[in-house]
């Protein structure tokens, strides 16, 4: 800065702005480096879904927080959300080191970009974790399937062979006892 420029306090707190816009950032880099490792695991696999679902949700609250940081401090410092639309008569704004506004806006973007990502990430996981639901149900429906076709030859036969217990002549080794099996038979045929 030149020398005149410390003077006026506002001028020297530019090196406070540009920590706090490359802390955002940085900030916004790393959640951008973390979202695609989450994208693959729901690509290749499904598993640790809690893990992966506590994830994109910790990177989805964090870029709103810090998605509204940077708006406090754009409103606070007098500057506007939005990048102005640029005109193609004016060309490319002269930029200057010094401008600030530029820094928190980018940031601004970024983590705006990120939050509607993980958001649609979230989004996609719900899909995924639905799915295996469905699935599992699925299972768990022929596993009862298998079951009740046991049922199905059992309880006959053991209804039949409890009727014929009563009787002493249709015991086994007795010369009634084929009638059981006719009976037994019958019954599983007819259910």
């Amino acid at each position: 800065l030149e020398e005149e420029e410390w003077n006026v306090p506002s001028n020297s707190a530019i090196f406070l702005k540009k920590i706090v816009a490359v802390h955002y950032l940085q900030l916004a880099d790393y959640i951008k480096a973390m979202l695609p490792s989450l994208e693959l695991k729901l690509t290749t696999a499904w598993v640790e879904e809690q893990e992966q679902w506590k994830a994109l949700g910790t990177i989805s609250r964090r870029c709103g927080n810090y998605r509204d940081d940077i708006e406090d401090a754009l409103l606070s410092l007098g500057y506007p959300l939005e990048m102005p639309a640029r005109d193609g008569r004016q060309g490319k704004r002269a930029r200057n080191w010094k401008d600030c506004e530029i820094d928190y806006q980018y940031a601004y973007l970024r983590l705006k970009v990120l939050k509607q990502r993980a958001d649609n990430l979230m989004t996609s996981m719900t899909g995924l974790a639905s799915i295996a639901g469905n699935r599992q149900n699925l299972e768990e429906a022929k596993r009862v399937k298998r079951l009740n076709l046991l049922a199905l030859l059992f309880i006959p036969l053991a209804y039949t062979s409890s009727l014929f217990s009563m009787q002493d002549e249709y015991a086994p080794n007795k010369p009634q006892f084929w009638v059981y099996w006719v009976c037994a038979i019958g019954v599983v045929m007819f259910t």
